[in-house]
């Protein structure tokens, strides 16, 4: 796992209280969405941020299967919705082993949405 925010990973293992288990509870997997969203396929210019949810996949898989959080975009129906609902403009990108005991993404307010795992 990389971390490309500034100052958010400084390479310090996670507190003792921490739970090491990332195993998720069927409520968890409930919350969460019954299908996690897909890993981006490359890391280069072609990646794309969705305009509501911030969710980063290449044009091409938005283009195939849409944005898992934002469904009424319907961007896998109608192709230029794809430009028009995402950007290639943004900052750095989180990466989350467990959604819903994260201090960062309960920061963010991310831990119920679709991810890319």
């Amino acid at each position: 796992m990389s971390c490309l925010l500034p100052g958010s990973c400084r390479g310090t293992p996670p507190p003792p209280h921490y739970p090491l288990d990332h195993t998720h509870s069927t409520l968890e997997k409930q919350r969460m969405g019954s299908a996690a969203a897909q890993i981006p396929t490359s890391f280069g210019h072609e990646l794309r941020a969705c305009l509501r949810c911030r969710l980063v996949k290449t044009y091409d898989q938005f283009r195939e299967s849409g944005c898992e959080n934002c469904s009424f975009f319907k961007m896998d129906e109608d192709h230029e919705r794809v430009v028009d609902c995402t950007t290639p403009n943004f900052t750095g990108i989180i990466s989350v082993m467990d959604p819903s005991r994260s201090w960062a993404a309960r920061w963010l307010r991310i831990g119920t949405w679709n991810y890319n795992f």
